[in-house]
């Protein structure tokens, strides 16, 4: 009996029956009903039927009446025995034009929802006993999310190739007529150039050996995609999964980065060594300084930028906290820094550490396919690369960590040439006077890789900098990064050069 009770108050056979009459009334009430809800959201099978009937219909061009709906269920027992054709028009006498349409959908939508539930509970409490306690929460959290996303009856099950072209189509048209990118801008032209910014449901690595920047890189590019999203009023947003660092430093990186303060200064209140005004080291931030500090902060606090820094963290987790963001915050992007960091269910932890990696990578792509956003992973590279006398990265670089270059669409590489060249800086020369002395020569050859040749106009003078009246120099390594597509499963491949500004964590297009 209380089952009965339970069972009639999830269903609310007039609030169905109004829509169906609303439909058969005026064909064009489905613009509203499909904004909330398909067939199955119905309880009642019958009801099921004739809106399924009725949404095709309409669809195919045809119009959804009583007669055209009683053909296509003749012979039918449910209809025949609930009156056939009778009870349509039984339907029509309800005054579909003083229904509320959008109301009637919403009552039949969370009836769907209560019923849903409850018969998740009966299953988790069937399946529960051979299960982890990650399991059932992850399966749980999965399924509860599904269903308060679902709009529309929209689902995963296989449609025909016709249902996607309309919008790609649409996307083309875009495209040829402006400038706009396919996904999300970097924040980076030439890099934009070549993979069209981030794009729905992508998973890309951004790979790197220790102390090149990525994290930096990352940052940046996720930074500008927030701020664009803020640009737009659209209300999406921008995760950032710190693992290795504290919420308060990759905070003090964006902070330093839009300022123009160094993060040094920002940590100690002084200036070092290391930034760009070398003659204030050791002195006290400025009031000037201080004031851009805090109109930074100022505008930080609007950028829909979130930071989280739980370390060490699950697969499981981290796909419940996307959800999560998803649904609250309506992110367009996740960033994840770095990779190894995380950890895969304990059944991939007992094994070995590749098919960790393997199912953790796998995990990413699967969260940029159910969210339909871009999901940006840093990884590490192994070792080998050090054996190298050309340390550019390589594909192969990858290949001891799993599965992740299978499941990136994109794989993006950073190499500073700088950074190694500092490693082998050689000595001064005993005279510099001897320009045929090999320490001479190799001092000269260290010098031009790092900071540059001369360049010369035609009649061989120097060209000087009308800005800051000094030789200009060209194809030196300092402050330069070199970012590598080296993989790009929807187009081409390539290398970009961006400016690198460490004292300030910042990367910026390099103008030639």
């Amino acid at each position: 009996m209380k089952d009965q009770v339970v069972e009639n108050v999830l269903q609310n056979h007039d609030a169905e029956q109004d829509i169906i009459a609303a439909l058969i009334v005026n064909n064009q009430n489905l613009d509203i009903t499909s904004n909330y809800i398909s067939y199955h959201h119905f309880a009642f099978d019958l009801h099921q039927k004739i809106y399924k009937i009725t949404q095709d219909l309409i669809n195919k061009g045809s119009v959804a009446d009583v007669t055209n709906i009683s053909h296509k269920l003749a012979g039918d027992e449910g209809f025949e025995a609930q009156g056939g054709k009778g009870y349509l028009n039984k339907l029509l006498l309800r005054v579909a034009d003083l229904i509320p349409l959008k109301e009637r959908c919403m009552i039949v939508k969370e009836l769907y929802t209560k019923r849903n539930l409850i018969d998740l509970a009966g299953k988790i409490k069937d399946g529960s006993a051979l299960k982890t306690a990650e399991e059932i929460a992850s399966e749980t959290e999965k399924r509860i999310f599904d269903l308060r996303n679902e709009t529309g009856g929209v689902s995963n099950s296989p449609q025909k190739i016709g249902t996607f072209l309309q919008n790609i189509i649409a996307i083309a048209d875009k495209a040829r007529h402006s400038n706009i990118l396919s996904g999300l801008p970097t924040g980076f032209v030439d890099v934009d150039e070549i993979i069209s910014g981030f794009n729905p449901s992508d998973l890309l690595i951004l790979a790197a050996r220790p102390s090149m920047g990525k994290t930096a890189l990352a940052v940046n590019m996720a930074y500008n995609v927030a701020v664009y999203e803020h640009s737009r009023g659209n209300g999406g947003g921008v995760a950032l999964f710190s693992l290795e660092m504290s919420s308060d430093q990759i905070a003090t990186r964006i902070l330093s980065m839009i300022s123009g303060v160094s993060s040094v200064a920002i940590r100690t209140g002084k200036y070092s060594k290391f930034d760009s005004e070398a003659d204030t080291a050791g002195h006290k931030m400025s009031e000037q300084d201080f004031a851009k500090l805090q109109d930074a902060a100022l505008s930080l606090n609007e950028i829909p930028l979130f930071i989280d820094d739980t370390p060490a963290i699950s697969t499981s987790l981290l796909r419940t906290k996307c959800r999560m963001l998803k649904q609250m915050h309506n992110i367009s992007a996740v960033f994840i820094d770095y990779l190894q960091l995380m950890r895969g269910s304990e059944s991939a932890s007992a094994n070995n550490r590749v098919l960790e990696i393997s199912e953790i990578s796998q995990t990413l792509k699967a969260i940029a396919k159910e969210l339909n956003i871009p999901v940006i992973a840093l990884s590490q590279l192994s070792r080998q690369v050090e054996a190298r006398d050309d340390k550019h990265p390589q594909l192969s670089d990858l290949r001891e960590s799993g599965s992740i270059e299978q499941d990136a669409d994109i794989v993006m590489f950073l190499y500073r040439e700088e950074y190694y060249l500092e490693k082998t800086k050689p000595k001064p020369p005993s005279d510099p006077s001897d320009v045929q002395a090999k320490d001479t020569k190799d001092y000269q050859a260290w010098i031009d890789k790092m900071y540059g040749k001369p360049m010369k106009n035609l009649d061989g003078t120097f060209v000087i900098d009308n800005y800051t009246g000094d030789v200009k120099l060209v194809g030196g390594a300092q402050n330069v990064a070199e970012v590598i597509i080296a993989k790009h499963r929807n187009g081409p491949t390539g290398s970009v050069k961006l400016f690198f500004d460490k004292s300030r964590t910042a990367f910026h297009d390099l103008k030639n």
